[in-house]
């Protein structure tokens, strides 16, 4: 009885905490200011700049993303595929744009049939 209980109320506060919304936005149930800034930023309002701003930026922190195949019979992940996974990341982390993106080939992996990985520097500026 003691491990339902226990169990229940891990699953309730794990539930409790935080929110993923399928737009790429991500909010937290902490509501600092920082967190209030990080809520506001959408997958869709996150750039990736060919060369690091002119001005001033902070680095958020470096993000590396997977796209997958599903199976042998599916299109290969596309570079659009990757870049939208890396926009979701950093705007999950606050960011509003990435610098230094790289976007691999498609490789064959153990467990996927085609397995495309992005990484970048998420930055705020």
């Amino acid at each position: 009885m003691f491990k339902k209980i226990l169990f229940s109320s891990l699953l309730c506060g794990a539930v409790a905490g935080c929110e993923f919304s399928g737009s790429g936005n991500y909010t937290t149930g902490i509501s600092s200011a920082t967190d209030q800034a990080i809520q506001t930023i959408r997958a869709e309002d996150v750039v990736i700049l060919d060369t690091p701003p002119s001005t001033e930026y902070t680095i958020v922190k470096p993000i590396k993303v997977t796209v997958n195949k599903l199976t042998a019979f599916h299109p290969n992940p596309s570079v659009e595929q990757a870049e939208l996974e890396l926009k979701k990341e950093a705007a999950k982390h606050g960011a509003n744009a990435i610098i230094y993106a790289d976007i691999g080939d498609v490789t064959v992996g153990l467990t996927s049939w085609g397995i495309r990985t992005a990484t970048g520097t998420a930055i705020t500026y």
